[in-house]
């Protein structure tokens, strides 16, 4: 089973005997909370069902997420504090 009977309560999906049919494309969220008992990130990867299982198709690789707040941590660990903007609207970068 790709979701747990909690998944499907909340996402509105009955409980199945038979398993998910091969193509089903579902996206799982994954939650993973910060050692500062505060913050906490939410990664969501995309499966496709196969005939022997599952397969991450996710393009972007989760390990290399970045994690906001005062500081941004990567899996290599922290980096510069000093930041580019959020958002390029009203900018150069937003008008191209």
């Amino acid at each position: 089973m790709l979701l747990t009977p909690a998944h499907r309560r909340l996402r509105g999906h009955p409980p199945s005997e038979g398993g998910r049919a091969a193509a089903a494309i579902f996206a799982v969220e994954t939650y993973w909370p910060a050692a500062d008992g505060w913050s906490a990130a939410r990664i969501e990867e995309e499966l496709v069902v196969t005939a022997d299982g599952c397969e991450v198709i996710t393009k972007f690789p989760a390990e290399d997420l970045l994690i906001a707040g005062r500081r941004y941590h990567a899996a290599g660990g922290p980096l510069p504090a000093l930041r580019d903007a959020q958002s390029h609207r009203d900018t150069s970068y937003g008008t191209a």
